[in-house]
């Protein structure tokens, strides 16, 4: 399937949150392959009548792009204005060659049109809705609520690129193509038992009775809708509740059957009709909804209180401008926090992209680093919770809890206390290194109980917060935006957090996300000049939401890309630090070569750098030395200078490394 065509669906169903993924699966009893939904989010079997279910156009893209998934559906509900008209086997994929009737069928309805996933129909979706109570005849089908669309994309050229307006025409041509012609004489006729109702109060009792939906949509052919896996299914359970509402007259309920919207050639073979009524007595009818309530009531028992992590916010009902968005996410960070200057347009932007993050290849983390306490990371971490995309605080967490937590829920981490967890636990550490990278967001864990232990991957990508006092480990810093926290001065002053509620604001979030998506995923922004490139990999997907939104911000987001990514080459590793105080060593020498003692003899004098009390507050070592620059390629040798043997190092073989790690000396 071509992900490309998905920005071609129109934007008007990108805004809904009605979107499903599905995989084509064999089911049981069946020699054909079956279209089965899923929710992109939880992976668990979605339903096309339970809300619950379904996510939001960029949830279902973003878990079909991660694999697994054959493609992505969209669900008619009662609540909007949208139906689908299927045509099924009307065009040759081979040749391209469409029935005529099924072309005029889309000439009429003019309206937004898209190859099938299987080449051979057509899905047109227009603003409408369905008069009768059918929903399927021959190769014709239309539905406005209770089912849902295996979209591809691929819009037919010849059809707008809107959903029109074509109730009129649906109407027509659902008395063209679907109505059931009323019953025969047959339906009105009254038992010789004058106390006996006829036809059509038998069936107004069967619709009103407590399952009277599931007699509805079978009478009317909808056994899909209905929930059964074939129509002879649907058949026998018809005839069983008319055999039970005509008090077993088995000549009465064959007639009315044939009344029926499942009515079909296979009806009119005898040993068809006889097999089923046999089934019947045996009680072998299929009845899915009994198995589904059963099914309900156990996944009400097992399923935890929903979460604001657990799900997604409904998108805001109108277009959303991207500039005011942007506005009050930063206000609302400089209304509670005392913050340096850029930090909070860096952290707006970076609780927009917490719902675009899956878009791209990157998710940028956020690091809330303070000296001391009472700088404000609580509050901050407080605000963020309220903003981004599914939040999820957490003040300690395990390495278990990470990756499952995100493969079921994909949450926005936000973790405190990060000083005090993460830096000696190795495994947790190199999990959360694993998420930030789309293709090497994975962890391998075995799974199963007993001896039935097999390996499973889990998916760990997704944005994360970083807060605690002093400094990240310097992979999880490298892959994140620093923003230093200060405490206040009597003279600043900031409104105590007290009853922030985000619900708007987060809304308002997903809608713009939703109606930017494919912008989102094409954008490439220019980047400033004097980022390296971990800090571009960071940058580019934040800076190309400001670009998007307009207004100041894409200047705005580039002097925070700049002045951030400055103060964070300030916290440098211990390694490079050397490797610079070293070229500075090398521009006050005469000669290419140094002696190890005159060489750490430099080092350990310099004053406000570490070397002094390096090691447990002593000096740095020859040892030490040797080893930090061993990483970098670069060892020790005899070295004679005058008339002196020692143990040195040439400066010429550290030129590479300069060159490599340190930036640009200035002319």
């Amino acid at each position: 399937m071509n992900k490309a065509a998905f920005k071609k669906i129109p934007n008007v169903l990108h805004a809904l949150p009605q979107w499903v993924c599905w995989r084509a699966e064999s089911q049981k009893q069946k020699n054909k392959l079956t279209k089965v939904p899923y929710n992109p989010v939880t992976g668990k079997r979605a339903s096309s009548t339970d809300p619950a279910t379904w996510q939001t156009y960029v949830e279902a893209v973003g878990a079909f792009k991660a694999g697994g998934y054959s493609g992505i559906g969209f669900v008619f509900t009662d609540n909007d204005p949208y139906a689908g008209i299927d045509l099924d086997k009307i065009r040759n994929p081979e040749t391209g060659e469409v029935e005529p009737w099924a072309r005029d069928v889309v000439t009429r309805l003019s309206s937004y049109s898209e190859l099938s996933q299987s080449g051979e129909g057509f899905h047109v979706i227009v603003k409408g809705k369905i008069h009768g109570g059918r929903r399927r005849k021959g190769n014709v089908e239309m539905y406005d609520r209770g089912r849902y669309f295996c979209m591809t994309g691929e819009r037919l050229s010849s059809t707008p690129s809107t959903i029109e307006e074509r109730q009129e025409i649906l109407n027509e041509l659902y008395s063209e193509h679907l109505e059931v012609p009323e019953p025969a004489l047959a339906a009105q006729r009254v038992s010789p038992n004058t106390n006996t109702p006829c036809d059509r109060e038998l069936i107004e009792k069967a619709s009103a009775a407590k399952n009277g939906a599931n007699f509805a949509n079978l009478w009317q052919g909808n056994w899909e809708s209905a929930g059964y896996n074939s129509q002879s299914e649907a058949d026998a359970a018809l005839l069983g509740s008319l055999r039970f509402w005509t008090g077993g007259d088995k000549a009465r309920s064959f007639t009315m059957f044939s009344q029926s919207g499942l009515n079909r050639d296979k009806w009119s073979r005898e040993d068809y009709r006889e097999r089923t009524w046999s089934g019947i007595d045996s009680g072998n009818v299929y009845n899915p909804f009994e198995k589904e309530e059963l099914q309900k009531n156990e996944e009400a028992q097992q399923a935890p209180a929903q979460y604001a992590w657990q799900t997604s916010p409904t998108p805001w009902p109108t277009p959303v401008n991207g500039v005011d968005l942007l506005n009050e996410l930063r206000d609302n960070f400089t209304k509670y926090l005392v913050l340096a200057e850029h930090a909070a347009p860096a952290l707006a932007l970076w609780a927009l992209h917490t719902y675009s993050y899956h878009l791209g290849r990157v998710a940028a983390y956020l690091a809330l680093l303070s000296p001391e306490k009472r700088c404000g990371k609580t509050t901050a971490l407080s605000v963020m919770s309220e903003f981004a995309h599914r939040a999820l605080p957490a003040s300690n967490i395990s390495p278990a809890a990470v990756f499952r937590v995100i493969e079921e829920y994909t949450p926005t981490l936000l973790i405190d206390e990060t000083d005090s967890f993460v830096g000696d636990n190795e495994e947790l550490r190199g999990m959360l290194n694993a998420g930030y990278s789309r293709e090497l967001a994975f962890v391998i864990r075995c799974v199963g109980d007993g001896k039935n232990f097999f390996p499973q991957p889990f998916n760990v990508f997704g944005p994360k917060l970083f807060a605690g006092i002093g400094k990240l480990p310097g992979t999880l810093a490298d892959r994140s935006i620093i923003v230093p926290m200060r405490r206040k001065v009597s003279s600043e002053q900031v409104t105590r957090l007290r009853h922030l509620k985000g619900a708007d604001i987060r809304q308002r979030c997903m809608r713009w996300t939703n109606d930017n998506q494919a912008a989102i995923e094409d954008y490439e922004p220019k980047l400033p000049e004097g980022l390296n490139d971990r800090a571009c990999d960071i940058w580019q997907p934040l800076i190309a939401l400001a670009d998007i939104a307009g207004g100041d911000w894409p200047n705005v987001s580039r002097c925070a890309a700049v002045t951030l990514s400055e103060d964070k080459d300030d916290e440098e590793s211990i390694n490079i630090k050397l490797l610079s105080d070293i070229r500075d060593c090398k521009e006050e020498q005469v000669s290419d070569r140094i002696f190890t003692r005159d060489l750490l003899s430099y080092l350990n004098e310099l004053e406000e750098r570490p070397w002094k009390t390096f090691s447990r507050n002593n000096e740095l070592t020859s040892r030490q030395l040797s080893d930090r620059l061993r990483t970098f390629g670069i060892k020790s040798r005899t070295t004679r200078i005058l008339d002196e043997n020692r143990k040195g190092y040439l400066f010429s073989e550290m030129k590479e490394a300069f060159a490599r790690y340190l930036p640009p000396e200035n002319p």
